[in-house]
């Protein structure tokens, strides 16, 4: 697996992790996120790879008292993979196009929904979905797609 690696959920749900240190910690509230999506996320990897999360588990035990707070405060978790194959640039678009359309304004805040899904048509490469995310994102680290 190769990073970064781009989870897509179709009903709107995705998350960028730009180096494996960022997929090693997370808030505590998105470890019942990523539980409650396990069947439908797909992980994509910049090597074009596909993976499936098998697990999410924290490496310490979270404190009782924060597992029923919503809370923003990070832990280390260990994520597990396993492969699902090669990511054709086909499979990615779809499932990006299904979360764009089903998405409630997180992922179309910066751009209109239709700017983004004509730029995703026009996407040939696991590497240009990866870019036009993070555009539409606003995560610049890489640069805007052309």
């Amino acid at each position: 697996m190769k990073f970064p690696l781009l989870a897509i959920e179709p009903k709107g749900f995705t998350s960028l992790f730009p180096t494996e240190s960022d997929a090693r910690r997370m808030p505590i509230g998105f470890i019942k996120i990523y539980r409650k999506r396990q069947a439908a996320l797909e992980f994509f990897d910049s090597d074009g790879g596909v993976w499936a999360l098998e697990a999410i588990t924290p490496i310490k035990a979270i404190p009782f008292w924060l597992r029923f707070l919503p809370t923003f405060r990070e832990i280390e978790v260990e994520m597990r993979f396993r492969p699902l194959g090669a990511a054709t640039p086909e499979r990615m678009k779809q499932l990006l196009r299904s979360a764009v359309e089903a998405d409630d304004d997180i992922l179309t805040q910066h751009q209109e929904e239709s700017d983004i899904l004509a730029k995703l048509e026009k996407t040939k490469s696991v590497g240009e979905v990866f870019r036009l995310y993070r555009w539409m994102t606003k995560d610049f680290r890489k640069g805007p797609p052309k």
